[in-house]
């Protein structure tokens, strides 16, 4: 039985979006006979999700649950049962999976958010003690570690982890990349910037806004913020007329397709969805340097990136002065071939061959 467990409430969270790629893979793999997701937050809109496209689904809520002893009690079961694969996408669905593994499991775990370069807290000994737990059961209690990107693996094997448990699975865009849709052609009378993401902190977004508010009057840029998060009313206050918020909205290619250039400035990433949305719709693309993004738009040219704030502001200057800051020719093969790893199909190949480790 293979169980992929989860603590994310909404597909359109990362997390949430992941576990149903997940799911479709490795049905798409064969296994999908004896595949279930395991949601450790009850009922929410990510099970109503998976239940709709016929999947089969179990929802024990964990998570501040008056039931929670009984729910508890209803996962050891599982645990328990012969030849059973835990698959968790979250720290704290791999904390109650390392259980499973104690009581005889077979335990794969997918790293979504951990492992990134920012700490999950703010209190240093509450992350350290966390780190601590985290890398004992990296260690001891998993069969296969699965990584979503050379980064990932790669802070992994920094925690002393045997690299030979490691598998590399990436996410996957919704739609194999056979071809670029349609391709941005900038308009300088009228440049318009997109930000698709959280709004917290580790996004990066707040320098975004503060800085394109400190530009000479941008008559012909604008920026458009897509997303929800704690930083939403900070923002607000920092904003000006040539930055506009949309909240939460369900993306679609006709929404990429209204912008010119997609700003990704995140400090740091696992992976990144909208990196590919953009590829997809053939958008402009300007990325922080760091290595998760680096991975994914590397051999995209009509990207450019940057590696503090400064350059950034320079690159929106340049932009401002009608001046082409993507000059590289686009060559097709090159490309889409490097894309290729991110298709439906290689994600269930991969899949197969972990599940096939277990």
């Amino acid at each position: 039985m293979i169980y992929v467990v989860t603590f994310s409430k909404e597909v359109t969270q990362g997390g949430g979006k992941a576990v149903l790629d997940y799911l479709w893979s490795i049905n798409c793999a064969g296994k999908g006979d004896k595949l279930t997701l395991l949601s450790l937050t009850g009922e929410t809109n990510l099970s109503d999700i998976a239940k709709s496209h016929g999947f089969e689904v179990i929802c024990l809520n964990l998570y501040f649950s008056p039931n929670f002893f009984k729910n508890l009690l209803q996962f050891l079961k599982l645990c328990i049962r012969d030849g059973v694969v835990f698959i968790s996408n979250d720290e704290r669905s791999t904390f109650f999976c390392s259980i499973g593994y104690i009581l005889g499991c077979i335990h794969v775990v997918v790293l979504h958010r951990v492992l990134t370069d920012i700490p999950l807290w703010k209190n240093p000994l509450k992350n350290a003690l966390f780190i601590k737990i985290e890398n004992l059961v990296l260690r001891k209690f998993t069969t296969r570690v699965v990584a979503i990107s050379e980064h990932m693996k790669n802070n992994i094997i920094k925690r002393n982890v045997n690299e030979k448990k490691i598998d590399i699975v990436y996410h996957k865009f919704n739609k194999d990349f056979k071809f670029i849709k349609q391709f941005a052609v900038i308009d300088f009378d009228r440049i318009k910037l997109l930000y698709v993401g959280r709004l917290q902190e580790e996004k990066g977004i707040q320098n975004l806004v503060k800085m394109f508010g400190t530009l000479p009057l941008q008559r012909n840029m604008s920026l458009t913020v897509i997303g929800d998060g704690s930083l939403r009313g900070e923002l607000n206050n920092e904003s000006n007329h040539n930055v506009s918020y949309l909240g939460h909205l369900k993306i679609t290619d006709e929404i990429y397709q209204s912008y010119d250039v997609v700003v990704i400035p995140s400090k740091t990433e696992a992976f990144c969805f909208v990196a590919l949305e953009a590829i997809q719709n053939g958008r402009f693309v300007i990325y922080r340097d760091i290595p998760a993004l680096k991975e994914i738009l590397v051999q995209y040219p009509y990207s450019v990136s940057f590696r503090n704030d400064e350059e950034l502001k320079q690159l929106f200057f340049k932009l401002s002065k009608s001046i082409n800051i993507f000059n590289r020719e686009f060559d097709s093969g090159v490309t889409l071939n490097s894309l290729s790893r991110y298709s439906n199909k290689q994600q269930s190949i991969n899949w197969n061959k972990v599940l096939n480790q277990c």
